[in-house]
């Protein structure tokens, strides 16, 4: 619903801005990695948002989400790299 009335607000060629705020500025490498666990039932993913690099002349922030995940034994990991725009 929120999508389709903001959709419908936006003039043509209008920009929708979406500020993330999971990711931090950890671009020294000898910082502490970062990030949350969650456990339930036997699961157990800890999550870590991260930044990897940042590209101001191309106003790009390159991104990761990495989830470590222990179910009941099976451990299993995702990845997932991100390209976020830089205002």
């Amino acid at each position: 619903m929120h999508f389709r009335n903001t959709g419908e607000s936006l003039k043509s060629e209008g920009i929708y801005v979406i500020h993330i705020g999971c990711a931090w500025n950890r671009l020294d490498p000898d910082d502490e990695e970062e990030g949350w666990i969650l456990e339930r039932d036997g699961i157990r993913i800890k999550t870590i948002w991260d930044i990897e690099k940042q590209d101001r002349e191309q106003k790009l922030s390159h991104q990761v989400c990495r989830m470590e995940i222990d179910d009941h034994g099976e451990h299993i990991v995702l990845e997932d790299h991100h390209k976020v725009r830089l205002f």
